[in-house]
């Protein structure tokens, strides 16, 4: 470890600058961290909130992944971080300001101002100046423009399709995007080399969206926290803590990176003790249709199948809601089947008669995780509501089903309201 002086705003820091080795699978991931201390300032203002909805402002005395702790005029109060949503720092955003975005296959993403190297060791500059490294394995994905609303739908797109190779998203004339499989070799001054059916060839950011590269299905990952910085970078966490004017968190390779508190915008706890149901990948929802309908039946049952509605009400876009903001409806009796995370323990919502009409029939609820029933409800014609709080055992597969004995399924139509999963 070495120390040396560095001048910012005519003030001198000092600065410690770490080389770490670890191991990231069979892979060897190096990172080049450098953290400034400056003087010790009053701790940072934050707002608190809860799970249950209660917002806290006091001053951060620290913050790790078991607890947080605020000083409140005055006064300390404590919370457990499984009870904590997120944790606000009040911070100028610096968004835009970084022409790059590399994501890591974790679902990090970082903003920064280059990218060079090879797949066997690559160099990452952050927007912080400060240049991280890593070999083979670690990066998913570089964006190498700011994003509008067009580009953004289809920068998503190019995500999603399947992995045959590393790729190239080329963006031509029009904003039309295409999709380039090859090779990823090289990366320097703006300009990546690329193996093209066994020809290199040598493309300049300009032409591009960004790159991909070929990684192997991953498994179902843990939740994580989520950190939240200024510049929009995210970081995924398994592990963080507040040091005075620091905070370490622990990275994709395991190692423990430090960086100024002032850099973080949000401590996102709910991501590692939340999960709401419209954030996870819907594996089938269908309608179980019991009559005759004339015309398009596929039509009829795509329509009648368990969608997301908003609880914002009337008018609020779906499209822009917030997940939490998302209830499951079911028009008619069906199912609907998600891809479980690892990870929690429970599936909690509350299943609410719709107020649409005065027919009333007997609803029967289930769970079930993979092939097996967790509960079995039968909500009588004369129940509003059932409250759902469910152990789940990390299977792969959660579904629910809604059925009717009513030979018309009619008064059968319930509302799942902020179905989620906690830990």
């Amino acid at each position: 470890m070495k120390t040396i002086g560095m001048r910012s705003g005519g003030r001198l820091h000092q600065c410690r600058t770490w080389w770490a080795k670890s191991q990231f699978g069979f892979l060897l991931v190096l990172f080049s961290l450098t953290v400034c201390h400056g003087a010790p300032g009053q701790t940072p203002s934050v707002r608190l909130t809860a799970i249950d909805g209660e917002s806290v402002d006091g001053n951060l005395q620290s913050a790790d992944t078991q607890r947080v702790r605020l000083n409140v005029s005055g006064e300390p109060k404590e919370w457990e971080s499984q009870n904590v949503l997120k944790v606000a720092l009040a911070r100028k955003s610096t968004t835009g300001t970084a022409p790059l975005e590399l994501g890591l296959l974790d679902g990090s993403r970082l903003k920064g101002t280059k990218l060079v190297g090879t797949e066997q060791l690559w160099q990452f500059g952050d927007s912080s100046g400060t240049d991280q490294e890593f070999g083979p394995g670690v990066g998913r994905s570089l964006l190498v423009r700011n994003l509008t609303p067009e580009l953004s739908a289809a920068w998503n797109e190019a995500l999603k399709e399947p992995d045959e190779s590393d790729a190239l998203i080329l963006l031509r004339p029009g904003n039309v995007v295409d999709r380039v499989n090859g090779i990823i070799t090289e990366v320097k001054d703006g300009r990546v080399v690329f193996d093209l059916d066994g020809q290199s060839v040598d493309v300049n950011f300009e032409k591009l969206l960004g790159m991909v590269w070929f990684r192997k299905q991953q498994e179902r990952m843990k939740p994580k926290i989520q950190i939240e910085f200024a510049d929009g970078s995210l970081v995924l966490t398994e592990a963080l803590a507040t040091t005075g004017d620091s905070l370490t968190y622990r990275s994709i390779s395991n190692q423990d990176v430090s960086i100024p508190i002032a850099r973080v915008a949000l401590l996102n706890y709910a991501s590692a003790n939340v999960k709401w149901l419209a954030e996870l990948p819907v594996l089938n929802a269908a309608s179980d249709r019991r009559i005759d309908w004339k015309g398009d039946g596929n039509l009829v049952g795509k329509v009648l199948a368990p969608q997301f509605i908003t609880s914002r009400g009337q008018g609020a876009a779906i499209e822009s809601a917030k997940p939490e903001d998302l209830d499951l409806v079911f028009l008619s009796p069906g199912s609907f089947t998600f891809r479980a995370p690892d990870g929690f323990s429970k599936f909690r919502a509350l299943v609410e008669r719709s107020g649409i009409g005065n027919a009333r029939s007997e609803v029967v609820i289930e769970v079930w995780e993979d092939d097996q029933k967790l509960m079995r409800h039968a909500l009588a014609a004369n129940e509003d509501t059932l409250e759902l709080d469910v152990p789940v055992s990390g299977g792969k597969k959660i579904t629910f089903k809604v059925a009717s004995s009513n030979r018309l399924q009619i008064g059968s139509q319930v509302t799942w309201k902020q179905p989620r999963l906690t830990r």
